[in-house]
């Protein structure tokens, strides 16, 4: 059975979906059952570039935290000028990485979602399933933001790893002693699981499917997500 609200279009897609996401879902992704998500995935690069910029003097140490602990993996074999030019890259590429990165995994999270929507038995087309994607990153501006205004608040001694900033049960886990555990928890952070619920929710309505087909494919996406870090944290372990 699909949920009759899912079958309601109210209006056209447009800007305010961008801001509409966040307490009316549901009426974005019937209005974009279509699959537009053009506009929306440019919305969301440019604003996380504007963001990334604004809270970069907040950010820094931990980017720093995590460019040093990077190089001093291969710092044995490193001359002193090739440390320096690696750190100098490292910056460069923290603050253009971010805005790439939210270019690129709409398309990738989207593969995924048309992937298990397949294995659930969802019918949708793999550029909704890219729409849903796009919209179910904008929670993480808000993360971006959280993080930045923990970070003009905590001593320099906290700036070991991003899950310390993550809300979620990892920050209160030691990452070096515990990586593993503290990869696992860290998928349980709020904007993590506020674009889960997004992606359920889109692949309800645009697909008309029914709640646990789309609770299937949100939690598959959720768990496939989490074998990248997973796999680094046993590297590391």
């Amino acid at each position: 059975m699909t949920n009759a609200a899912t079958d309601e279009v109210v209006g056209k897609p447009g800007l305010a979906d961008l801001l509409e996401i966040f307490y009316a879902p549901r009426a974005v992704f019937a209005r974009r059952r279509g699959g537009e998500f053009g506009l929306p995935l440019v919305a969301l690069v440019v604003i996380v570039a504007i963001v990334t910029v604004a809270t970069a003097s907040l950010m820094q140490p931990l980017w720093d935290a995590m460019i040093t602990k990077g190089i001093a993996k291969g710092a044995a074999s490193m001359t002193p000028e090739q440390i320096e030019t690696a750190k100098s890259f490292g910056e460069k590429m923290s603050m253009v990485g971010q805005p790439i990165t939210f270019l690129i995994l709409p398309f990738v999270v989207g593969l995924l979602i048309w992937l298990v929507g397949k294995l659930a038995g969802v019918k949708q087309g793999y550029g909704v399933a890219v729409m849903i994607a796009t919209f179910a990153f904008f929670p993480r501006i808000i993360g971006i933001i959280v993080n930045a205004v923990e970070a003009a608040f905590m001593p320099d001694s906290a700036f070991t790893s991003p899950m310390a900033f993550s809300i979620s049960p990892a920050r209160f886990v030691d990452a070096t002693h515990a990586p593993v555990l503290t990869a696992v928890l860290g998928r349980f952070d709020l904007f993590t699981l506020w674009s889960t619920l997004l992606i359920g929710i889109g692949v309800m309505v645009t697909a008309r499917a029914t709640r646990q087909q789309a609770w299937i494919t949100a939690g598959g996406v959720w768990l496939i997500a989490l074998i990248p870090t997973l796999w680094g944290a046993l590297r590391t372990a």
